[in-house]
């Protein structure tokens, strides 16, 4: 019939409608982020050993690192660069770092006017200041509005389960072990077993 589509759509958007709503506004009402949220990055250069795993891993080429020997000849980050504005945030720098010296932070608000201002030298303060003042604005927002840690969130309904897919196979038994033939036999067991007592008229 001609206009079931359109009404079919309608009645989704009239049962959103009266639905309640979940949407915050920011920046006046600050986001409840879970602690592994994926956001900025946090550097610890006491923790790295200079081994440029996530620069190789880095699929946009966005880590540029340089280095040079100390007194004890090991080698020492001199600069950690990052273009901010070429990165996936794949993550695939923080999994390949051996010692965790590179993180996910939760900040989120790292908008720049200009190009220049996504490049950053983690050598320097200012990604470690920016990380700060985010925790700091989250923890004045929630001190003051305790109930933003209660929001009841819609659960997601478990999918039905598919009758089409395939049933799982029984497990199969163990095997019986094989008699291992370099041990030797139980002399126990290779004996004779008694005679019984000897009937009557034999010789």
């Amino acid at each position: 019939m001609y206009g079931t589509g359109l009404l079919k759509g309608l009645a989704v958007t009239i049962r959103h409608f009266f639905s309640p709503k979940f949407t915050e506004q920011y920046p006046e009402e600050r986001p409840n982020l879970p602690p592994a949220s994926h956001g900025f990055f946090a550097y610890d250069y006491d923790k790295c050993i200079a081994c440029k795993l996530c620069e190789r891993a880095c699929p946009n080429q966005v880590i540029h690192i340089e280095t040079e020997k100390d007194e004890n000849n090991k080698n020492k980050v001199t600069k950690y660069d990052m273009d901010i504005s070429y990165c996936l945030y794949c993550g695939l720098c923080i999994e390949a770092c051996p010692t965790q010296a590179l993180l996910n932070a939760r900040n989120f608000e790292i908008s720049v006017y200009h190009r220049e201002g996504t490049d950053y030298d983690f050598l320097e303060a200012l990604p470690h200041d920016m990380n700060v003042e985010f925790e700091r604005v989250q923890k004045d927002y929630f001190d003051a509005h305790p109930a933003a840690y209660t929001v009841d969130r819609p659960k997601a309904e478990k999918p039905a389960p598919d009758p089409n897919a395939p049933k799982p196979k029984p497990k199969a038994a163990p095997a019986k072990a094989a008699a291992d033939p370099a041990k030797p036999a139980d002399p126990a067991s290779s004996e004779k077993p008694a005679e019984g007592p000897e009937k009557e008229g034999e010789a």
